[in-house]
């Protein structure tokens, strides 16, 4: 990323940080989403580094949540969507307060599909509990899509060359405090298994579920 890349990044950050109406927060959010698709373009292009000072930190990830948190839910949910797109591997708090007390249904999932990036048990197991016990049936299943997601790309991420490890993360890689992407250790993961287990298969049991969702989690359990 250049110079001038790192700074429209930064402009749109304090933007975002300091708009003062939803019409402004929107714009902000919006644009810091676009300037991550250009830099993963800029990436895969040529091989463009992506910094530190292009890494939001856990605390300015919870500043931002913090000071949206009476804007409207389209304002919220392009929030979210662009700070995943940036946040430091930290933030991982961040995104399951999110997914588990957010009211907005459409805040819930993107909270979910940021998680799906995540490689460690704290991720996994609040998409296990947003999977059994979210009011919502479309998060249920998101958080189902996303559980699978991270288990299915472990062991392929922790596997990634240290040449792949200085791309910007694509839809689930997030990026470490030191800009580039954290692939925490499968053993983590894999101590938590069992928990995961349990919840799949208390979801497939579950009488009052949708046939769908019981039928994604019995193929989860299958696949472990």
């Amino acid at each position: 990323m250049n110079t001038q890349e790192e700074s429209g990044f930064r402009y749109w950050v304090n933007r975002l940080k300091e708009a003062s109406s939803d019409e402004q927060r929107l714009e902000a959010a919006q644009e810091l989403f676009r300037a991550a698709i250009r830099t993963r373009a800029a990436v895969r292009t040529r091989g463009a580094a992506v910094t530190a000072s292009t890494v939001l930190s856990a605390e300015e990830v919870e500043e931002i949540l913090a000071k949206l948190a009476g804007s409207g839910d389209e304002v919220r949910r392009a929030a979210v969507q662009a700070l995943a797109e940036w946040a430091d591997a930290n933030a991982v708090p961040a995104f399951v307060g999110l997914l588990n007390n957010d009211p907005d249904e459409g805040v819930r999932r993107l909270a979910a599909a940021a998680l799906a990036g995540i490689h460690t048990p704290q991720a996994a197991g609040a998409l296990c509990s947003a999977a059994e016990h979210d009011r919502s049936e479309a998060v249920r299943y998101d958080a189902l899509s996303a559980l699978a997601s991270l288990l299915m790309s472990s062991e392929t991420q922790q596997r990634a060359s240290e040449s792949e490890r200085g791309a910007i993360r694509t839809r689930g890689v997030f990026l470490g405090s030191h800009g580039v992407p954290t692939f925490p250790e499968l053993s983590g993961l894999r101590g938590s298994l069992q928990g995961v287990r349990d919840a799949l298969h208390r979801i497939t049991n579950a009488e009052n579920e949708k046939p769908y969702i019981r039928g994604m989690a019995e193929g989860l359990v299958n696949a472990l």
